[in-house]
């Protein structure tokens, strides 16, 4: 199962870095449809495979993408036998150190184990690396990434640098501030990750993330299920939400569409609104260059037709 997953997001232009960890032992309130009860982040690669066999990495890293409300650039991950031939090699302390924690901007007090990528990337050196380039390479066979596997050295090796060389916010999805305790039908006790909360939280972290040219554009969206299926205007609008964009309004659209509209009168004062928008749509829309005929105030408006289940690989 997964142990830990760290999102960093990261603008270099502002010098500003975001940190979001997720406990393997915290579940996520959303995939009942599928499973009949909220599942942990240690079981999505395992729900996936259950789902579509073979497809349980492409499920997760794609899942986890839908939990947290955002898209990922590049993805490294280690599988238990990897991370172990990486320690093996670096050496690395399990020890947090007062320097670590004064690297991160937290609201509260972030537990040891918040830590533990930081760590790893601090025990890495270029020296080792050299010395067993062999047995590191051997271990590409328990690595999945979209990048090469020099890239994913480079991103271990990176994230320390980027984290002390920037203002890093910290969010710890398992602490009280984000999580929720509830009853399982069968017994016991499980901490599920409070969206609405998170989402507060990421909303916040993206206004001191977000290019200052996506900042003037102050744009305004609204979103409208024009689809058969409910809940998915909230769905995207969440999604554009925690993407930096304001969203004013969604609900249900005055009729039915097949295909996917979005409408945008004035596209050159809102291109990076608009790029942001297609981006969480996967280009899959048709673009209109006005305003669509019902009442609406947005900047942009987003009319999700049947055509938008395309966009989602499960």
């Amino acid at each position: 199962g997964i142990s830990e997953v760290y999102a960093l997001l990261y603008n270099k232009r502002k010098n500003t870095s975001l940190v979001i960890y997720l406990p393997g032992g915290l579940y996520f309130s959303g995939l009942e449809e599928n499973f009949g009860s909220p599942i942990a982040i240690s079981s999505l690669r395992y729900a996936g495979d259950y789902l579509q066999k073979g497809r349980g990495v492409e499920y997760t890293i794609w899942q986890l993408s839908e939990i947290l409300g955002f898209k990922f650039d590049n993805y490294v991950w280690l599988t238990t036998e990897g991370f172990a031939i990486f320690e093996d090699i670096y050496n690395g302390s399990a020890q947090v150190t007062e320097r670590s924690r004064g690297e991160y901007i937290s609201e509260g007090t972030l537990s040891d184990s918040f830590f533990k990528m930081h760590n790893f990337s601090d025990s890495y050196n270029h020296l080792s690396t050299f010395l067993n380039i062999k047995k590191l390479v051997n271990s590409n066979e328990s690595i999945y990434s979209n990048l090469s596997f020099a890239s994913v050295l480079g991103h271990i090796d990176n994230y320390k640098y980027m984290v002390g060389s920037s203002d890093t916010y910290s969010m710890e999805l398992g602490s009280l501030q984000y999580s929720i305790e509830s009853l399982a039908e069968q017994g016991g006790q499980f901490r599920s990750i409070n969206v609405a909360e998170y989402d507060r939280g990421i909303q916040k972290y993206v206004s001191k993330l977000q290019d200052r040219d996506l900042e003037k554009e102050r744009v305004r969206v609204e979103v409208y299920n024009a689809s058969t299926v409910s809940g998915r205007a909230a769905l995207y609008a969440r999604k554009i939400s925690n993407s930096g964009c304001d969203v004013v309004r969604f609900g249900n659209a005055p009729s039915h569409l097949e295909k996917t509209v979005v409408f945008i009168s004035n596209k050159e004062s809102f291109k990076n609104s608009f790029d942001i928008v297609s981006e969480v749509l996967s280009g899959r829309f048709e673009e209109i260059s006005e305003r669509p005929s019902f009442m609406t105030t947005g900047d942009i408006v987003i009319l999700l037709g049947e055509d938008i289940s395309q966009v989602e690989i499960f």
